[in-house]
């Protein structure tokens, strides 16, 4: 209940920009490792400009896995990342869970999740070859 409680406080703070540690710190937000496309529509809607020329409309688009760096000012830098192939576990740290989920489901591995955030461990190791019956532990931080 406790946890519950905290949650429902937690979406109504708002805090303003003028409480910052440094008058002249950037904003820049955190971008989990995952859908590229995702990421790009998203951080243009925010006024971020992207590199990484991702064609294609997130709502219809098929996913491309990857990670954002800040590059320059309001500048993204958008990184696709290598791919497992469909037999073996993918390497999904730092992913939010719906990003982890869907990759590690999408190669018929069932999920557990373990607490909130994004992933910070997972039970099958990367490059893992897949058999029937997996069941793979995610750990959320």
């Amino acid at each position: 209940m406790r946890r519950i409680a905290e949650g429902i406080m937690a979406q109504s703070i708002k805090r303003k920009i003028i409480n910052s540690d440094e008058p002249l710190d950037v904003i820049m937000p955190e971008v989990k490792f995952g859908n590229m496309l995702a990421a790009d529509y998203v951080l243009s809607k925010l006024g971020y400009s992207t590199s990484g020329g991702w064609n294609g409309r997130y709502a219809t688009g098929k996913p491309i896995w990857g990670t954002v760096q800040p590059a320059s000012g309001k500048t993204m830098a958008l990184k696709k990342e290598p791919v497992y192939a469909s037999q073996l576990m993918p390497n999904v740290i730092g992913m939010g869970a719906r990003d982890a989920v869907y990759a590690i489901e999408s190669r018929g591995v069932k999920v557990k999740l373990a607490g909130r955030g994004k992933v910070s461990s997972q039970s099958l190791p990367a490059g893992h070859k897949i058999k029937k019956g997996d069941v793979c532990t995610l750990q959320m931080n």
